[in-house]
């Protein structure tokens, strides 16, 4: 299924997609820069994912909505240090071979669901 809208706000790890059939779910966010987009593999491990387990009350649901949906939407950002300023969506896709463990979190991009309209020519 192909989505209209992706709405987040600055600072939450998870965005509201709304899809082509105007149902929405809540869905977790992952950083373009963690990607390997030759192999579809998403990983953190060491200081990159200790960062994240560091904020408990963001961590746990993420974690859960992760497994509860297996949808990521990947984002861009702009890193500055640790920190960063997201910029945009890229797409919402499928995940399998998803991996929370104390010191590492991955998991595979499979389907791509791309936006209904995007807004340029093919």
């Amino acid at each position: 299924m192909k989505y209209k809208k992706i709405i987040g706000t600055q600072g939450s790890w998870t965005v509201k997609v709304t899809w082509e059939d105007g149902t929405e779910q809540e869905l977790p966010t992952a950083h373009l820069r963690f990607l390997n987009w030759e192999r579809g593999e998403y990983h953190r491990d060491g200081h990159d994912l200790s960062s994240m387990q560091g904020h408990p009350g963001k961590y746990a649901p993420y974690c859960a909505a992760l497994q509860q949906t297996r949808k990521v939407v990947i984002t861009r950002d702009d890193w500055h240090g640790e920190s960063c300023t997201r910029t945009g969506y890229i797409d919402v896709w499928d995940i399998e071979d998803l991996r929370l463990e104390d010191s590492q979190l991955s998991f595979t991009l499979t389907e791509r669901h791309r936006k209904v309209n995007p807004g340029w020519a093919v």
